[in-house]
């Protein structure tokens, strides 16, 4: 995204300003002006706080702007927003006029949509962290199945299971026949290591739609597959595979075949994936890696790489892959490329201390671990705001 910025005619600042939501680094005021017109809803946090305005203070030197931008922090976020955009004429009146218009309609929104809308975009970029503090502050206003399913949701995904259990067990409760629910309640159980209560939720989704459908017989398979039984869990998802061939059931059969080390299987059911993209190459490059044929891996990674340059997550791999071959030097290489994407990154930081420690640069390993430790405080600082924030 940040290739489509238009070329800026005012001063560039030595230290760019980064989006947090879009991850976009900016070095000018037209460049800021630009992400925030295109991104505002993603921009709240930053038009509502005061970094974005100390950036164009410190590293622009517009204290004007700075300090007009300061006067509107009782405004609301379409008065903030406007007076940002409007500070010089980047914009010309017909598009910032249809601008205010989106924001009117969004500003009568009732708070716990704008809440939600705002927490989903997280999650779509992979910041699930940040959205469970949004969803929580949306349902404070109001509790429905569509809040309490993407908490759940986000949940999951940071590994909290108990919160999204009780989320989603709270969602069931409002739609008992919304086999949707059921399905994702099944699955936070079953990652929760609650597989009792698991099949219980399964057993009702089956009564309720009245036959045993693809995703049951699937949770069934990860029932058995968590419990570590994978020859009992090969049919399952065989079965699963059979009634609806989804790349999900897919990509967890081939699992289960490297689990049992049936590598030739395993290789053979991903190859029947129907697209050969970024996700199916990492997949792949991993059953490699449990073959222990690091060389194989290398080359899924890198041809990935051909279409995606600015995977944050293919160079860590790639760092990763070189380093457990013991090719220090392109390891090096690679984690220098996903720094210079995400130079704040915590996974990225924590694969350039071990390549470090690899080398015998212990010094260097025990500083980027220092540095990781403090990003994560200044981490929880930031979502503690975020979380109180009215």
């Amino acid at each position: 995204m940040a290739a489509n910025l238009l070329t800026c005619t005012g001063k560039d600042a030595d230290i760019p300003y980064l989006f947090t939501s879009t991850g976009i680094h900016v070095y000018s005021l037209e460049e800021a002006m630009y992400h925030c017109f295109h991104y505002w809803k993603q921009s709240v946090d930053d038009i509502s706080g005061d970094e974005l305005a100390d950036w164009v203070q410190n590293a622009l030197g517009l204290s004007l702007v700075a300090s007009q931008m300061r006067a509107q922090a009782n405004r609301s976020f379409t008065d903030r927003l406007m007076s940002f955009l409007t500070a010089t004429d980047y914009f010309t009146p017909p598009l910032l006029a249809a601008l205010r218009e989106d924001l009117a309609a969004w500003e009568k929104r009732l708070e716990w949509e704008r809440l939600k809308e705002r927490a989903d975009d997280l999650v779509n970029h992979d910041d699930a962290e940040r959205a469970i503090l949004l969803y929580r502050r949306a349902l404070s206003y109001e509790t429905n199945i569509l809040l309490l399913n993407n908490l759940g949701i986000a949940c999951m995904a940071t590994g909290q299971y108990a919160a999204a259990t009780e989320a989603l067990i709270q969602a069931v409760a409002l739609a008992p026949d919304n086999n949707m629910l059921l399905l994702h309640l099944a699955e936070c159980l079953i990652l929760h290591g609650e597989y009792t209560h698991a099949r219980q939720i399964l057993a009702q989704a089956e009564e309720l739609s009245g036959e045993e459908t693809a995703d049951i017989v699937y949770f069934k398979g990860e029932i058995e597959f968590y419990t570590t039984n994978y020859l009992r869990a090969v049919p399952y998802y065989e079965r699963a595979v059979a009634m609806r061939a989804d790349p999900q059931f897919l990509y967890r059969l081939s699992d289960a075949y490297g689990k049992l080390r049936q590598f030739d299987k395993a290789l053979e059911t991903l190859q029947t994936v129907p697209v050969k993209d970024k996700y199916f190459l990492k997949m792949l490059a991993e059953m490699h890696m449990q073959a222990n044929n690091i060389p194989a891996a290398i080359k899924c990674i890198e041809r990935a790489l051909l279409t995606s340059m600015n995977s944050i997550d293919l160079w860590i791999r790639l760092a990763q892959y070189h380093r457990l071959d013991y090719d220090h030097t392109r390891a090096s290489s690679a984690i220098v490329k996903a720094l210079g994407l995400a130079p704040d990154n915590a996974k990225v930081q924590l694969e350039h201390a071990r390549i470090r420690k690899a080398q015998g640069r212990i010094k260097d390993y025990q500083a980027i671990l220092h540095k990781v430790l403090k990003g994560f405080k200044e981490r929880y600082r930031e979502n503690a705001a975020i979380g109180g924030v009215q």
